[in-house]
């Protein structure tokens, strides 16, 4: 360096310059790997965040922990229901002429509000959750819902179960979960007559209806079973236990199919 010439020198001092990281004002360094205080450098390599328990308990429950606690239904009230409805269910046989009779008296009720606007924005006004907050129903607060209006409406406790258990969810059908979906094509379809709307509609929901059957008969039979092992009934409102159940079921009913 004592023979450099003092051109060459500067040259050497730059280059070096350029990769040194300029010290602060007050003498405090950089944190290595930090480009902002709190917040990880894009060349540092990101941490894996842990789950809490509250977050894993979330997970698991998927839509389900959108429900009120208040509103959640423990495994024997999803018995109870359940049962209800197979009990209905071996009391009206084929429910295709009652869920035509339901959709009917809803048209006079919806009727008796005026024209298709007056009609909707009194749907509107009756289903409003803004006051109960409710995110997503289940088959408790619906329930609730629909007793506000039934009377008016000339619903029996028959009616309110067809409408009820032709919305359910089958993915959380040991949540009861409502499609909220489903249960809007009660109230927010208008049929001139006769049509083949109509008839799908009808259909639709008698499938729905036997479905939600089968598998309630097949939920109740399995929380027996569960009983005789004095197990934990609370773990049928799992969604992993119904994700098993309900596709044993399904490869259970695939087998037979295929023997015969």
């Amino acid at each position: 360096m004592a023979n450099m010439s003092p051109q060459r020198k500067r040259m050497i001092d730059t280059d070096v310059n350029m990769f040194q990281t300029p010290v602060r004002s007050n003498s405090i360094k950089k944190r290595p790997q930090t480009a902002v205080k709190g917040r990880l450098s894009s060349l540092s390599p990101a941490k894996d965040k842990k789950q809490t328990k509250k977050e894993k308990e979330i997970a698991a429950m998927g839509l389900s922990s959108l429900v009120k606690k208040k509103d959640r239904l423990k495994a024997q009230q999803v018995l109870d229901y359940l049962t209800m409805l197979v009990t209905t269910a071996d009391r009206l046989k084929d429910p295709l002429d009652d869920i035509q009779e339901i959709f009917k008296k809803i048209e006079a009720w919806k009727d008796s509000y005026g024209n298709l606007d007056q009609q909707e924005k009194m749907i509107a006004r009756v289903f409003s959750n803004k006051d109960s907050q409710i995110q997503i129903h289940n088959v408790k607060t619906l329930h609730d819902k629909i007793n506000e209006f039934a009377e008016e409406a000339k619903l029996t406790v028959d009616d309110i179960n067809i409408i009820l258990f032709t919305s359910i969810d089958h993915d959380y059908l040991t949540n009861l979960l409502v499609l909220q979906g489903q249960f809007n094509m009660w109230f927010n379809l208008n049929f001139e007559g006769e049509s083949q709307e109509e008839i799908d509609f009808r259909v639709n929901k008698c499938e729905l209806w036997n479905a939600t059957v089968f598998q309630a008969k097949s939920i109740l039979k399995a929380a027996e079973e569960i009983k005789s092992r004095n197990e934990s009934l609370e773990q049928i409102t799992s969604k992993k236990w119904w994700e098993h159940m309900r596709f044993l079921d399904f490869g259970e009913a695939l087998k037979a199919g295929l023997q015969n």
